[in-house]
């Protein structure tokens, strides 16, 4: 009786011999030959939210219980993170990787011959994923596999499960296994026979202590989708905020000009009707006005487009445009009547389709103005012909802009279609027409750029060239 109850202690205490040794699994420095799966995962919230070292952390919470193996899974099956502590969990997973005949770790993932695999993902996480269940099952490998889903706002984002359990010893279930696993029987003796066993209440324990780990992965989540919305809410405030104030000073700065013009040309027709010699002069004074309430009136146009298309995606359609091109030339005329505007037209197509929208007067239009302001006798020649430019197997329309008025330095042509305030260039305009043009001609997939009309002569005038694709 004595010496029975003296084994069963001595059982018990050999039963717990491995907390009192030195650990010397090191988690983190293991990689199995086939590599790191968890390059594979590029987008996953669990590993893009949770830093690996903090991951690594949390699971030796428990595999320094059961030195076994733990895995960590997005909802789509992706790994944030694979550790394997035992040599036998080691062994096994890299002789069924062996059996996938491909290099390719993605395609072996796919193939259904990875044993480990199939019983950490398919068999436990995906389905504790499926069930919002925690999962308990025998893997391939003779040991359990526990497994617990892991959710962020109330959704489940992934799984992690872990390894526990002896190896088998029945020579049977090893000679089953190392024939399933095409491995030698005796190596899997050998690693079954030197595992040590852990008792039921440290299982129990690394149960109870997965799962903070899932709420704690989960906590971290929600903490990192929180941040991003603050971030993101702070940019649409700084872009609502950048916008309103660009409008404001646009306004302020542009039409307060017009309205100085108009005035003064009010004053000094005041004047001309006070001085008879100089009454014929008056006809001037209307065109200086009719001039700047259509820049006005220009302006706000402008400004309601531009506010427009940076909100609504306009789709293209097919759409002739040398009747628009017409229409915008004649609508130009008739704003300028006090100017010697002289606009021509060079092309052999009667008719010129293209894939835009109902953007293109505007587009033409404001293309025309730039060409006319701050010039006293504008010409403008615009040659439109077919490109010889095939981008993405796509054809373009080429329309070339070319004017003889005050020119564009190189320095600053890339900064004409930039939607910004520029104090320097103030007394000429804040150049809203050429920012829409840019943001028109690409809801078109078109591009615009501009050469000097002479070349190595900016002063001599402009050629705005615009591609923009064709119908067929």
């Amino acid at each position: 009786m004595i010496q029975l109850e003296r084994k069963d202690s001595e059982e018990k205490l050999k039963r717990i011999e491995w907390l009192l040794k030195p650990k010397s699994f090191e988690k983190e420095q293991y990689l199995p030959n086939y590599g790191d799966l968890t390059k594979l995962n590029k987008n996953g919230i669990i590993i893009n939210s949770v830093d690996k070292n903090i991951l690594i952390d949390f699971t030796s919470d428990f595999l320094d219980l059961l030195e076994t193996s733990s895995a960590i899974y997005e909802k789509n099956g992706d790994y944030a993170l694979g550790i394997f502590s035992s040599n036998w969990c080691r062994f096994l997973d890299q002789s069924s990787r062996d059996l996938c005949s491909t290099e390719n770790n993605k395609e072996a993932l796919e193939s259904g011959k990875w044993l480990c695999h199939e019983s950490c993902w398919t068999q436990a996480s995906k389905k504790s994923i499926e069930t919002g269940q925690e999962i308990d099952i025998e893997c391939n490998g003779g040991l359990h596999l526990y497994s617990v889903p892991i959710r962020a706002e109330n959704e489940i984002v992934g799984s992690i499960n872990f390894g526990y359990g002896d190896p088998p010893k029945d020579q049977e279930e090893l000679k089953n296994i190392a024939e399933k696993y095409k491995v030698s029987l005796n190596e899997l003796s050998e690693l079954s026979y030197s595992n040590e066993t852990r008792p039921p209440f440290i299982t129990d324990l690394a149960k109870r202590q997965i799962k903070r780990v899932a709420r704690m992965i989960g906590y971290i989540i929600e903490r990192k989708k929180a941040e991003e919305k603050a971030i993101e809410s702070e940019r649409k405030y700084r872009e609502a905020y950048d916008k309103a104030n660009f409008y404001k000073e646009l306004i302020a700065h542009d039409m307060n000009n017009i309205l100085q013009t108009i005035q003064s040309s009010v004053e000094l027709y005041n004047l001309f009707q006070k001085s008879p010699e100089n009454f014929k002069y008056r006809k001037d004074v209307f065109d200086i006005i009719s001039s700047q309430v259509f820049r006005g009136a220009n302006l706000v146009s402008n400004i309601i487009k531009l506010s427009e298309i940076e909100e609504t995606k306009f789709p293209t359609k097919i759409i002739e445009a040398k009747r628009i091109l017409d229409n915008s030339i004649e609508h130009v005329y008739r704003s300028y009547q006090g100017l010697k505007l002289n606009i021509k037209v060079e092309t052999d197509m009667m008719k010129i389709y293209l894939k835009a929208n109902e953007l293109l007067s505007d587009l033409f239009e404001n293309l025309l103005v730039n060409a006319v302001k701050h010039n006293e006798n504008p010409e403008i020649e615009i040659q439109i012909k077919i490109s010889e430019e095939i981008l993405n197997e796509i054809r373009y329309i080429k329309f070339e802009f070319v004017d003889n008025g005050i020119g564009i330095p190189d320095e600053i042509k890339q900064e004409l279609f930039e939607k910004s305030i520029d104090r320097k260039r103030s007394k000429k305009g804040l150049g809203i027409g050429l920012s829409l043009v840019k943001q028109i001609i690409s809801s078109f997939n078109g591009t615009i750029h501009i050469e000097n009309r002479i070349k190595g002569d900016y002063k001599k005038g402009s050629d705005f060239i615009v591609l923009i694709p064709t119908a067929d």
